[in-house]
């Protein structure tokens, strides 16, 4: 199991992606969190207003998860994609992403 987070520029275009990631089975779960950035590409203390993507996918999908990202993401910003295994997952879980 994987996490991903993906930066997204709006709530809209982390929705989009989480509904076609979804859609390719390429992630077992999403959540679409919207957040408050502040980042070296705005001036200080002005807040970008984006969204956190986390989709939750296996190795085999990771890489095809990052082309639909790729190829579905709006323009004009960096695509920024951090994934990471979670050192333990519960028993209950892990049979439920195994089904999925």
């Amino acid at each position: 199991m994987i996490y991903t987070l993906i930066h997204c520029k709006t709530p809209e275009e982390a929705k989009k992606l989480a509904a076609i990631l979804m859609e390719k089975k390429a992630a077992a779960l999403t959540s679409a969190v919207p957040t408050e950035v502040f980042s070296c590409d705005t001036p200080p203390h002005v807040a970008a207003s984006e969204a956190l993507l986390i989709a939750v996918t296996s190795e085999q999908n990771l890489g095809v998860l990052e082309d639909i990202v790729r190829d579905h993401s709006e323009g004009g910003h960096t695509l920024r994609i951090a994934s990471f295994t979670p050192h333990r997952i519960n028993h209950e879980y892990k049979e439920w992403l195994a089904k999925c």
